[in-house]
């Protein structure tokens, strides 16, 4: 496989990857799409999206996705990252997606089918296998994935939304100062398997955002009628994204990244409070939890402490979805009303009634809205300040933008539970497994910390690994390590080579050497998945597991760290 960034293409001139291989200050941001099929880069202003290439075939085209060429943003791109939410089962037949989650952990302990233990089938060719890259085909992807959202964060603050072919359709201030670190939850992430939530969370140096996927699915679909309506108005009646906001305690040093997992388990007190509550009366909820008392744990590394956790009540907050479940409730209230009050005023009254309701989705069908969808024709009604123009000929509105740091909500209190202080220590980068509450994260003294999101006690450490990038491998059912369950993949760039490992019994399964400069690109999964398991079965098929891609910067050749294993097994 590869990406269109070798000698003399456009996009490895616009990013300037050159510069960045001979040092430059400039940070290069990557993020690939959960499908292994499209590859995101940022560097200063310039983002490019370029679909992953067979590694001798043509360009496989997608609509908007075909290798254009890096566009250029008025504001310096720090953070990637890639939602994707995959389309609701037809069938309510399964109510519960298959989850990594499910085997036990001692089979991380087991030894490989490779190394002994009879009956193992024998493993397929990696060379055979190579002639069916990409990993992933983009037409299964579109066909199960419901909505693709590219994250990005600026150095200003900024939270943008980009369309899969990387156009901004939103930007939303969310801080004063960078955005540094965007990470994806899913449902297989978490302490709770009985927690469907999936959120995204944004890091800044003193401050944590939470955004639900609810709120994120409905605000790109708004956004989305609007770009096809292709209308100012349409644009102009969608309000900034809902989020929750973190203020970091004193006594805590900067953070680097940060990510929520979810709610915490009830405890024992919150058992007996609840029982004691019960008997005598008082309230008690099903899940043996007071009301209102539920909480979140959020896991952050930086400085001072290098590893803090967090606990905060979860409050219910007002989203975009709860404002579309809000209008569709007063509309159906005032339909009744108008309704009962026709009977004896006549029908007339039916009329204009009708009419008045109809004015808060006049953005919709006014200005244009329905006849540039249908017909493609027109301008929008004078909002479009893009570039070349969508389908059928209209042109692009401008994207949508809240700079107000004023109009942000109320920061909401955090409490510091649990900390690992080193003060010599400081941790840049945390990278979530794809299933279960595993984290891992490098330091600046040359180790890898193996950490357990549940307690944020480190697990294990490597040492020797100055300046290493960390992954993940997720073997889909039917490969021969998927009982072996979330392996770690670790790359030492000074001894440029790349092991993968178990990660809690320690043991290294392969190693391959990588004599050039590389990045890891983690594939993980996408969300949506809980009570999904049709559609996570069909993403597993045809798109494979959670996984971690190599990409070669200089020559633009990408490979899979899976392949180690297939290698491994052959010699």
């Amino acid at each position: 496989m590869r990406l269109a960034i070798g000698a003399g293409a456009p996009a490895r001139a616009a990013l300037g990857l050159d510069d960045w291989l001979r040092g430059a200050d400039t940070p290069l941001a990557v993020a690939a799409h959960p499908s292994g099929a499209l590859v995101a880069l940022a560097r200063g202003c310039a983002l490019a999206v370029l679909p992953v290439l067979p590694g001798g075939g043509g360009e496989r085209k997608r609509s908007g996705a075909g290798g254009a060429p890096a566009r250029e943003g008025q504001h310096q791109v720090t953070a990637l990252a890639w939602f994707v939410q995959l389309r609701p089962a037809r069938s309510g037949s399964a109510r519960s997606s298959p989850s990594p989650r499910q085997s036990p952990r001692l089979r991380q302990q087991a030894p490989a089918p490779w190394q002994g233990g009879g009956g193992a089938s024998p493993l397929p060719s990696p060379r055979a296998d190579a002639q069916q890259r990409p990993r992933a085909a983009l037409d299964v992807a579109l066909s199960l994935a419901e909505c693709e959202v590219l994250l990005s964060g600026t150095a200003a603050g900024h939270l943008q939304l980009h369309s899969a072919d990387g156009s901004l359709l939103f930007r939303q201030r969310l801080g004063p100062g960078p955005v540094l670190d965007i990470l994806v939850r899913p449902h297989c992430s978490g302490l709770c398997s009985s927690d469907a939530g999936e959120e995204v969370c944004v890091t800044f140096a003193g401050a944590l955002v939470r955004i639900s996927t609810l709120d994120l699915r409905a605000q790109m679909r708004m956004l989305q009628l609007a770009q096809l309506a292709s209308s100012a108005a349409a644009a102009a009646g969608i309000g900034p994204l809902p989020h929750v906001r973190y203020e970091l305690p004193a006594s805590v040093g900067p953070r680097m990244s940060g990510l929520s997992f979810g709610l915490l388990p009830v405890d024992l007190y919150a058992l007996l409070s609840s029982s004691a509550g019960s008997s005598s009366g008082g309230p008690a909820t099903a899940l043996g939890a007071r009301p209102g008392r539920a909480k979140v744990s959020i896991i952050t590394v930086g400085r001072g402490p290098c590893v803090a956790a967090f606990e905060a009540e979860e409050r219910p907050h007002r989203g975009a979805l709860a404002a579309l479940v809000g209008m569709a409730s007063s509309l159906t209230t005032s339909v009744v009303g108008v309704a009962s009050k026709a009977a004896g005023l006549g029908p007339s009254v039916v009329y204009h009634g009708v009419k008045s309701l109809m004015r808060p989705l006049s953005w919709y069908y006014g200005a244009g809205g329905v006849a540039g969808a249908q017909g493609g024709g027109g301008s929008g009604g004078g909002g479009g300040g893009g570039g070349g123009g969508g389908g059928g000929g209209a042109a692009q509105v401008a994207a949508v933008a809240f700079d107000d740091l004023a109009a942000l909500p109320k920061p909401e209190p955090l409490t510091l539970a649990r900390q690992l202080r080193d003060d010599d220590r400081v941790l840049e980068v945390l990278v979530p497994a794809p299933a279960g509450a595993l984290l891992v994260a490098p330091d600046n003294l040359g180790r890898v910390l193996l950490l357990d999101g549940a307690s944020a006690v480190a697990l294990r450490i490597w040492k020797g690994y100055r300046d290493a990038q960390c992954g993940w491998l997720l073997p889909p059912p039917g490969h021969p390590a998927a009982p072996l369950g979330v392996l770690l993949v670790l790359f030492a760039p000074k001894r440029q080579v790349l092991e993968v490992w178990l990660p809690r019994a320690g043991q290294r399964l392969a190693s391959r050497p990588v004599p050039y400069p590389c990045l890891l690109l983690p594939v993980g999964p996408p969300c949506g998945g809980w009570g999904n398991a049709p559609g996570v079965r069909g993403w597993q098929e045809g798109c494979g597991g959670a996984t971690t891609l190599v990409l070669n910067v200089a020559t633009g050749e990408l490979w899979d760290a899976m392949d180690c294993l297939l290698a491994e097994a052959e010699d």
